[in-house]
């Protein structure tokens, strides 16, 4: 089974901004067939945002997501890879963009959220135990607090 992230946010950077600023770091390519990029063990595209999801995103979290970041790491042996790529390219955006956003797994399970400035990361998947993330690596340019975020909608 697949298990897909989506980064939404509120930003005044394009889609084409966004995908370009991810194709800078070391290891991400375009697919030029597809108009995504692919890292070691992780595909992903970039797009706006559409109605639907703005609603839902405004109704749980308080803003408007303008654009989303599709992620989907592999499975089994190239999963650490691409768990670590995954965040990579998350905190990458989040590092050049100050709007308001979350990172949803499947579209329900919340990872973190920036809501005015504010840096959350769900203690479940950033904990000390947690073999993909380290908040002190993966989270170097900013403040943050661990706290158990659960699901959206609730």
């Amino acid at each position: 089974m697949a298990i897909d992230y989506n980064l939404q946010i509120d930003t005044k950077k394009t889609p084409k901004e966004i995908f370009d600023l991810i194709l800078q770091m070391d290891n991400f390519q375009k697919n030029e067939k597809k108009n995504s990029f692919f890292a070691d063990g992780l595909v992903g595209s970039v797009g706006y945002e559409e109605e639907h999801s703005q609603i839902l995103t405004q109704q749980d979290f308080g803003f408007i997501p303008k654009v989303y970041v599709w992620l989907s790491p592999y499975r089994g042996e190239m999963e650490d890879a691409g768990m670590q790529n995954m965040m990579k390219a998350v905190m990458t955006v989040l590092q050049h963009d100050s709007g308001d956003a979350v990172v949803l797994m499947n579209g329900e399970y919340i990872i973190l959220t920036r809501i005015d400035g504010k840096l959350t990361l769900t203690s479940e998947n950033f904990g000390e135990k947690d073999k993909w993330w380290n908040p002190k690596e993966d989270v170097p340019f900013s403040d943050y607090e661990l706290k158990e975020l659960g699901y959206a909608g609730q």
